[in-house]
């Protein structure tokens, strides 16, 4: 298996090899065309342009971010296994273990494992997903579902170049803290780990613990955003 740094634009052969640097495995399908920017370890971006690949991913220090970014939409974790699938209509995400922050059109959703975001068809890489699973302890999910944990079959989305995948809008602290008014503190806290670490995020962060009740949690996080401030 070879290691995993940086890696040009590819496309994977008829046997493609599963990419792999430390705990972290890659597995593209026969048809996948990516490319890899892992220059910096704690901002690491996978463009995905065709086809599908399999993350297991170790969790992630304090601050890094590892995403995906296809021309429909993008994902950001922070150790998970997960699938992602380029289609003619748009990008489908399936989760098998932890949670994936997906951020389409300036919207937020987090999708946690046995959730799903459209049909993945790559039939042998589900089944590789869902052995990884249950290498990490926790049962793989008898059927995938939406992120309202319904049997998910959205619409298509409309087709955009394959060659030019776009930069998904950043994140931004007002439209999490409009989650947490909504009720979606857990989204807003997924939301604010995904980016690198500021003051402004840290309170973020803040907020949304302490409308999940998880007050000293809250409390520590207060206290560290004042001393970012203060530096």
């Amino acid at each position: 298996m070879p290691e995993l740094d940086r890696v040009e634009d590819v496309t994977a052969t008829e046997r493609p090899e599963p990419l792999v640097r430390g705990d972290d495995r890659l597995t593209p399908s026969t048809d996948a065309r990516f490319r890899l920017d892992f220059d910096d370890a704690a901002h690491r971006l996978v463009t995905l342009r065709h086809g599908a690949m399999l993350f297991d991913l170790a969790p992630l220090p304090e601050g890094h971010v590892f995403a995906v970014r296809t021309p429909h939409l993008e994902a950001r974790v922070t150790g998970t296994v997960f699938l992602v699938e380029v289609q003619e209509s748009g990008t489908a995400v399936e989760v098998f273990e932890g949670s994936v922050l997906v951020l389409d059109e300036g919207r937020a959703r987090l999708l946690r494992a046995g959730q799903r975001v459209g049909d993945v068809q790559a039939a042998a890489l589900r089944v590789e997903g869902e052995a990884a699973a249950r290498a990490r302890g926790r049962p793989a999910p008898l059927a995938a579902t939406n992120e309202e944990g319904r049997a998910s079959s959205p619409a298509p989305r409309r087709r955009r170049r394959a060659n030019a995948p776009p930069r998904a809008a950043p994140p931004t602290p007002e439209a999490a803290r409009a989650l947490i008014v909504e009720g979606e503190a857990e989204e807003a806290l997924a939301l604010a780990r995904s980016v690198p670490p500021s003051p402004t995020w840290r309170y973020v962060e803040a907020d949304a613990l302490r409308a999940l009740g998880r007050g000293a949690a809250a409390a520590s996080a207060y206290d560290d955003a004042a001393g970012g401030l203060e530096g």
